[in-house]
């Protein structure tokens, strides 16, 4: 009996959010712009990415990883939401916190350019460091290792 009463509780919630995300959206307009920063995805950005067709790794942000799977899939993703602990979700970890190893950890996996949220410290100090941004909106930013990479897209 406990377990039905969670279950229709956590359903509720589920439906309840989605209702809510809903109505946020019909109340914003019904632009794809809009749907993206509603749901807190990179929509936008990965259009840009399809457009220009960027090469090199990419180092995403974690928690748009299974999106990026699912709407880029030819391009292999940094990490994702199966990913728990360990391994590569520890250097990611050391990246975003800009632990001392973080740029070796970029050039170690040969990251070439980054899709990760605005207005991070993480940004800011990849730009101080030769980073060029090459794409940003409300929600994202793209950026390249270096100038000549920018140049870079097929």
């Amino acid at each position: 009996r406990t377990i039905i009463i969670l279950f229709v509780t956590v359903i509720g919630f589920r439906v309840y959010t989605v209702g809510q995300l809903l109505l946020e959206f019909y109340q914003r307009g019904s632009s794809l712009e809009n749907y993206c920063d509603v749901v807190h995805m990179p929509c936008i950005a990965v259009e840009f990415i399809k457009k220009t067709k960027l090469e090199g790794r990419m180092l995403n942000y974690y928690t748009w990883g299974g999106y990026l799977i699912w709407n880029v899939p030819e391009y292999k993703v940094f990490v994702d939401g199966r990913i728990p602990g360990g391994g590569i979700y520890e250097e990611f970890d050391k990246i975003v916190h800009l632990e001392s190893s973080w740029q070796e950890i970029l050039d170690k996996h040969h990251v070439g350019w980054i899709l990760f949220p605005r207005y991070t410290r993480f940004e800011g100090l990849l730009v101080k460091n030769g980073w060029k941004q090459i794409y940003v909106d409300t929600l994202s930013v793209i950026l390249v290792r270096n100038a000549s990479e920018s140049a870079n897209f097929k």
